[in-house]
């Protein structure tokens, strides 16, 4: 029961959800777990929260979580250290692990962009994640978004480079992501306004810059609206959502503080009338 918890933050996956409990931001799962995607030790189903376990062969729960999602089967969160851990299905790539191996408790990735040291900067901190049916993405502290997954309709925003493949298994920074972000503000890579938050549907997913700028990618569906404000077809690349009205106001007006932890970050809230 959650009655007695302080409850921080919720998601939903297709049939299971993740809950954030109490000071010591404790993760607890429930639902379906025919994946492993609860990440409690088993893939019994749970009809009541259970404690998410770390994948380190004892009985340590996941805790300090500051941004998490769900997806169809599997789940991704970030602590507050900035370490990313995913756990659940993997046959699409979408944990981002080396092995491709579906997990029942939640483990550190550790391969493609965050293996090892990156630079003089230490280990890549995530500060947000976001994930989509069978795909998942991570935004780190320098405002660069990595992705992992099942590539269908352009959901992951990384190019094929003539690979035939239609999953990437390790987490890869969207480089085409930050191409959009030089072309809509005609600057330096290095001056670009950085990404501040991140979001995934099933197959397609955004991303707002902090001079609140957003952009899509990935695919619609047959019977589906337009989720990506640029047309109905696919589209395999990241480019800037024409907003009405134009640029929003304040356009490069640096972002103030955000709104704390959570699923992603996102731009200050206007002031109050």
């Amino acid at each position: 029961s959650l009655v007695r918890n302080r409850v921080l933050r919720v998601v939903a996956g297709a049939a299971h959800a993740l809950v954030v409990v109490d000071e010591d931001r404790r993760l607890l799962a429930m639902g379906k777990n025919n994946d492993g995607q609860l990440g409690v030790g088993d893939r019994d189903d749970r009809s009541s929260p259970a404690p998410v376990l770390r994948a380190n062969g004892g009985r340590d729960v996941v805790r300090f979580v500051d941004a998490l999602d769900a997806g169809d089967n599997h789940s991704i969160c970030a602590t507050n250290h900035g370490a990313l851990l995913t756990w659940g299905a993997a046959r699409k790539g979408q944990l981002g692990h080396a092995d491709r191996k579906a997990l029942c408790a939640a483990r550190r990735v550790r391969d493609g962009t965050f293996a090892g040291d990156q630079g003089s900067g230490g280990a890549l901190r995530v500060v947000a994640v976001a994930a989509g049916a069978y795909f998942s993405l991570a935004l780190d502290d320098q405002g660069h978004v990595h992705a992992c997954g099942a590539r269908r309709s352009g959901a992951l925003g990384i190019r094929a480079l003539g690979s035939t493949s239609e999953t990437v298994g390790l987490f890869q920074r969207v480089e085409t992501l930050d191409l959009a972000r030089r072309r809509a503000h005609n600057k330096a890579a290095i001056s670009a306004p950085k990404c501040v938050a991140i979001a995934a549907g099933y197959g397609h997913a955004l991303a707002l810059d902090e001079a609140g700028v957003v952009y899509s990618w990935g695919g619609t569906f047959s019977g589906q609206a337009d989720a990506l404000g640029r047309g109905p077809d696919p589209r395999e690349l990241p480019e800037a959502v024409p907003l009405p009205g134009g640029p929003p106001q304040g356009f490069f007006s640096p972002p103030g503080p955000g709104p704390g932890p959570g699923r992603s970050r996102g731009p200050p809230a206007p002031p109050s009338l």
